[in-house]
């Protein structure tokens, strides 16, 4: 089943944290217009994560790096 069907999913950065992923409307591609799969991740801080999605779509491979910042209450914001 694509992970499209879970977006409150937790996974486990390279520092061995667990951590929310991000929106399914936030990591769309935009060729395939499908959710794009999480690569890897890592904190910068102790309030700024760092995602990196890929798709493997078309004849391309495509890339995103977003930035979120985690709030009190453990969820993200931009």
């Amino acid at each position: 089943m694509p992970d499209r069907f879970y977006s409150n999913v937790q996974f486990t950065t390279l520092d061995k944290e667990f951590l929310p992923l991000p929106p399914v409307s936030r990591r769309l591609c935009p060729g395939c217009f499908d959710a794009m799969q999480l690569a890897y991740a890592w904190k910068s801080s102790e309030h700024v994560v760092h995602y990196f999605f890929v798709c493997h779509c078309g004849t391309r491979t495509k890339g995103r790096l977003q930035h979120y910042r985690i709030n009190s209450r453990g969820g993200l914001e931009l």
